[in-house]
């Protein structure tokens, strides 16, 4: 499971179909699970409070605006 992490995610619903959106870095925490232990609800948390959460399903396939986790977030490289 990828709580606490840092993800990439595409935001379908933000830019054009044409550019594909737009990407940002967020930090993923499962706010609910299944009695089995699988992930029902997830919040994304940017590291700047500029910008508020945002909280999803675990479908983050990019359809109907979902955003889309696309990769873990590991380091910057200079």
């Amino acid at each position: 499971m990828l709580d606490g992490y840092r993800v990439v995610v595409q935001l379908s619903d933000i830019g054009g179909p044409e550019t594909g959106g737009r990407y940002t870095r967020k930090r993923w925490r499962v706010t609910k699970l299944e009695q089995n232990g699988n992930a029902v609800e997830v919040e994304l948390r940017p590291d700047n409070n500029a910008f508020k959460p945002r909280l999803s399903g675990t479908d983050f396939s990019g359809t109907d605006g979902d955003p889309r986790v696309v990769a873990e977030f590991l380091e910057f490289v200079a």
